[in-house]
């Protein structure tokens, strides 16, 4: 499964886009609470469901940073790309993390530089 974005919802539950493979899309539940019908983004499965979130996912949106992707993998392991403001912004994100036992490890941090014109 792998999540390419979530958003906050103003009934204050939280919206994520996931990509599914075709057996994924099989074993969807008819009592989950589909916000929009499944479809094919860039030729893949996607659908968009509406959740009380995870910790991760209320400690991203709460920090105006912006989910580029996250990806599950092995042994309860999820891998996050996300955009952050600040980087004030960051290190609060990854300490409210910790702080909720998570471990974190950073494999890649990119400062951006804004070019401004006039």
């Amino acid at each position: 499964m792998k999540v390419t974005d979530i958003r906050a919802s103003n009934t204050g539950s939280i919206k994520h886009l996931i990509e599914l493979s075709s057996d994924q899309v099989k074993k969807i539940h008819e009592n989950e609470k589909v916000v929009a019908p499944k479809s094919k983004i860039k030729g893949k499965q996607s659908l968009w469901f509406e959740s009380k979130g995870c910790e991760v996912c209320e400690t991203i949106l709460s920090r105006d940073a912006f989910l580029i992707s996250g990806k599950s993998i092995e042994n309860h392991t999820i891998i996050y790309s996300l955009i952050v403001p600040t980087f004030e912004a960051y290190r609060k994100i990854i300490t409210a993390m910790e702080k909720t036992g998570h471990k974190v490890k950073i494999l890649k941090k990119v400062t951006l530089n804004q070019k401004q014109e006039y």
